[in-house]
């Protein structure tokens, strides 16, 4: 127990259980549902203990294995968690368009006796493209300042045979539910200095497509023009933006090009932007200690014609008391009821809106008797076709 006696206030805390637990630790997975063939996958691992603090330096097994669809795909290795607990996998998918899922396990073998092994899992969906062109955005994981620019590294599969083609990336970013800012960069071979062209890809699929059938059916030809991907080319270009505080305290960045046929290729990355306010107030003291009745200057620092508000307490009401402080997490934090959503869906759960409660009772009660006659809600109709498909592609990008 603590007590202020000048104030009279006390605080007192006590715990009295103990959990007892036989795992070892905790492993989550942290990326994308999707992979794109030709595209490096990447995500994070992170081991917690049983306190909450990191895991540091355990080694733990992955396997990528095929989880549904035809043909064979394997990948093994191991991983040791950094001070942070964390861990970065990055492999190679699949590119065969006849594999739709693929399961990651990454597991952990304590060396006590009688422990059981820690294992955590993660399926993947095939993003599909009928000209196998793929686009990614490497993730974008710090936390950037305002005033900053946000170097975007793409990374896109382009067919052989559209080398010499000219691209025009389109981006987004979006931002508590509005379009914070668009632009547009041209992509050529010889035109952008920035491009690194890593590898040629060698993409000859498995089997053979057949014609369309039921759902049911559908696992090696949904779409019915399925077919093996072309030989491709894999380059990397970046994207400069400029950083606003409209952005904090995260984004989304939508990039996407049309291609000749009328295909459209996206990718897109969530990114955090640093608390800021349009306006930098700047605080200071011309002392940082001097003796009771002494006199001191407060030093305030903004923009032409800023309205400041000055308030004192006492430190140790801070300490004991909850403070009703104004500060910058208490001002952001109702802009992420604005996250951006898009509609429901079942394939990729991950990427849906969060469930809210009904309303039992009207906003406004207009009448006391029922309506004559059932009022009929609206018709939907759905506009995405393929919803029944073994695939993900551009649509998911879009929902942001």
């Amino acid at each position: 127990m603590y007590t202020e006696y000048c104030k009279g206030v006390s605080r007192k805390e006590t715990h009295g259980s103990t959990r007892i637990t036989q795992q070892p630790l905790t492993l989550q997975i942290s990326g994308p549902d999707g992979f794109k063939p030709g595209l490096p996958y990447r995500c994070q691992v992170e081991a917690k203990l049983p306190d909450g603090f990191p895991a540091q330096e355990k080694d733990m097994s992955v396997t990528v294995t095929k989880s549904e669809g035809d043909g064979n795909f394997i990948f093994e290795t191991t991983l040791t968690t950094n001070l942070s607990g964390k861990a970065d996998l990055e492999f190679a998918p699949a590119i065969n368009p006849y594999i739709t899922k693929l399961l990651v396990v990454v597991s952990y073998q304590h060396s006590g006796f009688r422990i059981p092994k820690v294992i955590s899992r993660k399926t993947l969906f095939a993003w599909y493209s009928p000209s196998g062109s793929f686009l990614a955005v490497r993730p974008l994981s710090s936390t950037y300042l305002v005033g900053q620019s946000l170097s975007a590294e793409l990374e896109f599969v382009l067919p052989s045979s559209e080398t010499e083609s000219v691209i025009e990336f389109n981006y987004n970013i979006f931002a508590n539910r509005n379009l914070i800012t668009a632009g547009v960069k041209t992509w050529s071979i010889g035109l952008s200095d920035d491009t690194l062209v890593t590898r040629y890809l060698d993409v000859r699929g498995l089997g053979i497509p057949q014609d369309s059938g039921s759902s049911s059916t559908r696992l090696t030809t949904d779409p019915p023009d399925l077919s093996y991907y072309p030989t491709a080319l894999l380059a990397t270009t970046s994207l400069s933006i400029p950083l606003t505080s409209k952005m904090a305290p995260g984004a989304v960045l939508v990039v996407f090009y049309t291609r000749s046929d009328g295909e459209i290729v996206s990718a897109r990355q969530k990114f955090k932007v640093k608390l800021a306010f349009e306006n930098d107030v700047q605080l200071s003291f011309s002392s940082g200690q001097v003796f009771p009745g002494s006199e001191i200057s407060l030093n305030i620092n903004a923009s032409p014609g800023s309205l400041c508000a000055i308030g004192s307490v006492d430190k140790s009401i801070l300490l004991l008391e909850d403070s009703n402080s104004i500060t910058q997490q208490r001002i952001f934090s109702p802009m992420s009821r604005f996250d951006v959503y898009g509609v429901k869906n079942s394939t990729c759960p991950s990427i849906s809106p969060p469930v809210r409660s009904k309303r039992t009772t009207p906003f406004v009660q207009l009448h006391d008797r029922p309506p004559l006659r059932p009022i009929r809600p609206v018709s939907q109709t759905k506009t995405r076709s393929w919803s029944n498909s073994k695939h993900v592609d551009s649509l998911w990008a879009f929902e942001v």
